[in-house]
């Protein structure tokens, strides 16, 4: 939900930017003349400068809403910290040795405009720049095959590498040195990539946690960014020690004695994860070369591996053989562990008996040399359950994105508050709005007193007409609105019986095996399908409806003017800015407001005529097809595809869970975890074709209550609807005043303020 109210906001924001760019374009330059000042008489900007501003500022708050999930990854050399990286991007894509360097910090980040793939920006302490390939990059910096006579390393202050990787669209990894080999004066030089952070991920390995360093440096981070999650690496280092130094015991240690609440919680729930980096990189395939069993006649050299494994599917941790040990860990509820499931595998440990059950199970396959055995799709995906890094990914999916989502959230409304609030600062912009619209209401009264009640007639008239115009929107957009909704809804629900079949949604089950946070970026077949439904309906329906209201909505202009003008013959009055037929009372000056509106009735229709025809224009645009609009695909069908997709994955997989649970209660396995059973279901055509129904029906239910459609269409009415009163006042500014420059200069001034002030009080609680 906090990613639809920050693209909500960042569209409104864009959409903001859009219209001051028209105020701007549309002021007369006289303008220019009237200057606003800073509380000292200094800092002097006319109005055109102080939008531009506005705008500069909106662009800047919306690019932070969009900006990437960074991560800040910290720890001592040695801990495993380039292994973490690499599986967050999927891929072995930089050795340690490089991103394990004494000095410079490693920003990863998705190359700009698809410029500068492949390269590194060097950043030196003496604030000089350098551009080389990555490959010179690594020369320069990776400890390994750098030049031992070139000590210019040490010189380096940030080093970017741009990096086509899919993760990195989504997420921004910020590397730092090893912390225990950097001087003291470093931290502080780098403490504002902590703050930036998101997250900021602590790689211990479980040989070093207890020690000085390392609980000196978590206060340290703490200070600046409390949503640091905590990694315990190599946990296989430790396993089957005694009890003073096994895991159990290390982590009882570290979260009696260390741990000092600092590592984040969410809803009672600690983040910290003992990590088996070399089970995860085989579970994610970056380890290909690594088999199960390299030789099946000496299976006690694999004792470990196996009894880990063992004893994940006996107790559902792995580094510990005791699982009375469990409940210490449950205890201080960690994420992952806390939430351990009853055995999935009742017999004890016999070496032999429980090979020959990861053959039956099919974990892994004999080789056909008939020495070793490898791992299959099966025991990779179990090894990223024991290794807990599945666990990182669940854990990241449902509790970081959305809390780094909020937090943004938070930032970019507390700036947006500072800013523009008239009450924070005398200063700021708002304020330098009102004190503009001052002089120019001052510049109103230089007026002769003829001329003033004439331009106050006809403010007058215009404000009836903004009023008027206004509830016949309220009165008809929501209606409008669920026509749209029942037209798309049947559309779309046509459109998914025709396009998506049985096939996708296998393809789309065995997607959702991978954990959520590493498919972010992962297109399936049905995920590419919907999204082409969704547009191509929206773009037949959204389009054809706004049209008629548009002509719907010019009509009633002229009805509400031509009321107004037929009151004020008949002698009638004007109440509380809105026309009343009942009142017997004189409407002051009613033949010269009379005269101001026929002519304005008579120039109303070429305007009305000129402002539909821009409308439709502007319209049709909105139909990829022919105008590529990319504005609103991506601020108004790819929300709507992004809600779908949810959807549709939490349909299928509420259906799938049922199936699994279903399928092992059967088998009298308990609650088998739905990883090891999911493949086989494959095999189940019937049921596979009873569940792709039910998610589809599943699906539709959901979307008829869903309100996004609606307020999509909402939105976009209001928009257009705020752009055809503000055009057809501007339009009549300059027919009601003709030839007079300056009742025209001081109209769309003051027009100009409030539309600008309307804008930014969108955005403050003032």
């Amino acid at each position: 939900m906090k990613h639809y109210e920050a693209l909500e906001l960042k569209t409104d924001l864009s959409f903001s930017i859009e219209k001051l760019s028209r105020i701007t374009d549309e002021l007369p330059e006289k303008l220019k003349e009237i200057k606003s000042s800073d509380s000292n008489g200094e800092d002097v900007h006319s109005m055109f400068e102080l939008i531009e501003g506005i705008k500069s500022r909106f662009k800047q708050y919306a690019s932070d809403l969009e900006s990437p999930f960074k991560i800040a990854v910290v720890g001592s050399q040695g801990t495993g910290k380039s292994t973490i990286i690499n599986l967050l991007l999927g891929d072995d894509l930089m050795p340690s040795s490089t991103m394990e360097n004494e000095s410079a910090i490693i920003r990863l980040v998705y190359p700009p405009n698809g410029s500068k793939e492949n390269m590194a920006l060097f950043e030196m302490n003496d604030d000089t720049t350098s551009l080389m390939t990555i490959e010179e990059a690594n020369k320069k910096i990776d400890k390994a095959i750098r030049n031992k006579e070139d000590k210019s390393f040490k010189n380096i202050k940030y080093v970017t590498y741009f990096v086509k990787n899919k993760s990195l669209k989504e997420i921004e990894l910020i590397n730092t040195p090893g912390m225990n080999v950097l001087t003291d004066d470093f931290y502080p030089k780098v403490k504002h990539l902590f703050i930036e952070a998101d997250v900021i991920l602590w790689v211990n390995s479980s040989e070093q946690i207890l020690d000085k360093f390392n609980s000196g440096l978590i206060r340290k981070i703490h200070a600046d960014n409390n949503k640091i999650v905590g990694f315990i690496t190599f946990p296989d280092k430790l396993y089957r020690q005694d009890e003073q130094t096994g895991v159990t015991d290390v982590v009882s240690q570290f979260m009696q004695n260390l741990e000092n609440n600092q590592l984040l919680r969410v809803n009672d729930e600690i983040g910290l994860f003992v990590i088996n980096g070399k089970f995860a990189q085989i579970a994610h395939s970056q380890k290909k070369a690594l088999k199960f069993i390299f030789d099946i006649e000496e299976l006690e050299d694999e004792e470990d591996k196996l009894r880990m494994i063992y004893n994940y599917l006996h107790h559902s941790f792995a580094y510990s053989d005791s699982q009375d040990n469990n409940s210490i860990l449950k205890d201080f509820r960690l994420y992952g562990i806390s939430k351990m499931e009853d055995s999935m595998y009742d017999e004890s440990f016999d070496i032999y008996k429980f090979f020959q059950h990861c053959l039956d199970i099919n974990l892994c396959t004999i080789d056909e040399d008939g020495v070793s055995a490898s791992y299959t799709k099966k025991g990779r995906e179990l090894l990223g359950e024991v290794s807990q890094y599945n666990a990182f990914g669940r854990f990241t999916e449902e509790y970081l994105i959305p809390l780094s989502q909020q937090s943004k959230l938070d930032s970019v409304k507390g700036r947006l508050q500072r800013s523009l609030s008239k009450n924070a600062s005398e200063d700021n912009s708002i304020s330098r709005i009102f004190q503009i619209k001052e002089q120019l209401q001052s510049e109103k009264e230089k007026l002769s007193t003829a001329e003033k009640d004439r331009l106050s007639q006809f403010q007058n008239i215009i404000k009836i007409l903004e009023k008027e115009y206004a509830d016949w929107c309220d009165r008809n957009i929501g209606f409008a609105a669920d026509t749209f909704t029942d037209e798309l809804l049947e559309e779309i629900f046509e459109k998914i019986e025709k396009e998506i079949g049985i096939l996708d949604m296998f393809k789309e089950i065995g997607n959702s095996l991978i954990p959520g946070f590493l498919k972010r970026n992962k297109e399936t077949a049905i995920s590419k399908k919907t999204s082409k439904v969704i547009e191509d309906s929206m773009l037949e329906v959204l389009p054809k409806n706004l049209k008629a209201l548009v002509n719907s909505s010019n009509t009633q202009i002229e009805i509400i003017l031509l009321k107004m003008q037929k009151d004020f013959l008949a002698n009638k009055t004007l109440k509380n800015e809105k026309i009343d037929f009942q009142s017997e009372q004189n409407f002051n000056a009613t033949l010269d407001s009379t005269a101001i509106l026929k002519k304005i009735n008579a120039k109303l229709t070429p305007v009305l005529a000129k402002l539909i025809t821009q409308l439709l224009k502007n319209i049709a645009k909105k139909d990829l097809r022919k105008g590529a609009n990319t504005f609103f695909k991506k601020n108004v069908i790819k929300p709507i595809v992004k809600l779908v997709r949810r959807l549709l994955q939490k349909k299928t997989e509420s259906v799938l869970m049922k199936k699994v649970v279903t399928t092992a209660s059967k088998a009298g396995t308990g609650p088998l975890g739905w990883i090891l059973l999911v493949a086989d279901l494959g095999l189940i055509g019937n049921d596979l074709r009873v569940m792709f129904k039910q998610i589809k029906d599943g699906l539709k239910e959901t979307l008829k209550d869903e309100r996004s459609f609606k307020n999509i269409f909402e939105e976009e009415a209001n928009r257009t609807f705020e752009f055809i009163i503000e055009a057809v006042v501007k339009e009549l500014n300059h027919n009601f005043t003709d030839d007079k420059t300056d009742e025209t200069f001081i109209l769309d001034g003051i027009d100009a303020c409030d539309n600008v002030i309307k804008e930014i009080t969108k955005f403050n609680n003032d």
